[in-house]
């Protein structure tokens, strides 16, 4: 687990030391920082790809440090020389996934994924939810029934979740809501939807070692938050 942060000269990010929890949640106002913190721990755990104005005030003379302390494991990169510091191989973080939900809700259709490639990753938009609910529903029953009654606690009306096939490579979720009435979930509201891939992602067989979520209160009621959160605490 990453136990704290230390990050230099990165975006609006001087100096600060940052210590972590398993679910560790950002508060503060717009423009102060936090979508900064989740790039950093990005950076960190999958390496190059920084932009002209990642360096803080634009100094790269500077250059950016970011460290994490995993446990007994020390991991840091900078942009002098952003090869993997972390001993013993490959990067403990990894995989890590950034994601970003759109405001219109995430897509209740896509394309299927044969079951030999295992439980499909979701996107960092939300994408490839149905996919994953298509592979449970035929390799892990259990598992999509515990999101089925999980969704059911979550969504008044609710009766069933099922995966229709309109097309031979396209898996597409309906809900079953009061009196066997069968939707389309593009249907159903934003929140419903964002609702889902929370549960989604507390019962993925393989969910990412680091998640990062900006913004993740957006569309969903407040009275549903503590719901999150207790969902973001069973992954």
């Amino acid at each position: 687990m990453l136990e704290r942060l230390q990050i230099r000269n990165y975006r609006c990010f001087r100096k600060v030391n940052v210590p972590l929890r398993p679910l560790t949640v950002l508060v503060g106002p717009n423009d102060s920082g936090k979508t900064a913190a989740l790039r950093a721990l990005q950076f960190l755990a999958d390496g190059p790809g920084l932009e002209p104005f990642d360096w803080w005030r634009g100094d790269k003379e500077q250059g950016v440090s970011v460290k994490g302390q995993a446990e007994s494991i020390s991991i840091g990169r900078n942009s002098n020389n952003p090869a993997d510091t972390s001993p013993g191989g490959p990067n403990p973080l990894q995989p890590t996934q950034l994601f970003q939900l759109p405001s219109d809700g995430i897509p209740m259709q896509c394309s299927g994924q044969p079951d030999a490639a295992g439980p499909p990753t979701i996107g960092p938009q939300g994408q490839s939810v149905p996919a994953l609910l298509d592979y449970l529903y035929r390799c892990d029953y259990d598992r999509f029934n515990s999101i089925v009654k999980s969704m059911r606690g979550l969504v008044a009306g609710l009766e069933e979740i099922k995966i229709a096939n309109p097309e031979a490579s396209v898996r597409r979720v309906d809900f079953v809501v009061d009196g066997k009435l069968l939707i389309p979930a593009d249907n159903a509201s934003v929140g419903v939807r964002l609702l889902l891939f929370f549960v989604a992602m507390a019962y993925h067989p393989k969910p990412p070692k680091l998640i990062l979520i900006e913004e993740p209160e957006n569309s969903v009621h407040p009275k549903r938050l503590k719901d999150v959160v207790r969902l973001l605490h069973e992954i």
